[in-house]
This record gives structure tokens, sequence and C-alpha cells, in this order.
């Protein structure tokens, strides 16, 4: 087997290159998705004790997140409802 017909799938994520601290990237996906009411980037910056622009960046990026999982959820169901009527 030769080395060059090797296919190698990487897999990213959107935090892969994220240069915060683990605590505090946890902790703040927690508060992102355990608010209720939502939480502003300022509120999330003042828990955290990071900068503004970081709190909107760790917000953007779970937003990306959201989006994700629902187009896939999306796509799922309309696949279930095309396999029931066909």
């Amino acid at each position: 087997m030769n080395a060059t017909n090797v296919k190698i799938r990487i897999i990213t994520t959107v935090f892969e290159l994220c240069k915060f601290a683990l605590n505090v990237l946890l902790y703040g996906i927690f508060l992102i998705f355990s608010s209720k009411n939502g939480n502003s980037s300022e509120n999330l910056a003042l828990e955290l004790k990071i900068n503004y622009k970081t709190a909107c960046l760790l917000y953007t990026k779970c937003r990306i997140l959201m989006r994700v999982n629902q187009i896939k959820r999306n796509r799922s169901r309309y696949l279930g409802l095309y396999q029931r009527f066909f």
C-alpha cells in the first residue's frame, strides 16, 4: 500500500483553534446554553473575567454551533417525512 493513496479525513470543530483556557471555555458554554432569558456579552465578560471582544467571539462560535445543530435536525426531519410518504 502506497502512503500517497491513504485518505485522511480531518474532523474540525468550531472551537478547534480557540486560545481560551479550558475552564473558561466550558463555563462560558454552560452559561450561554443554560440561560433562559439569554445573556449579553457584557454579562458573560464580567462573569468569566475576560474582554468584551472575547465574550463576543465565544457567543459567535456558540451561535454557529446552534445553527449547525438546527440544520441537521431539520434535515433529518424532512428525510423522515420523505421516507414516510414514498
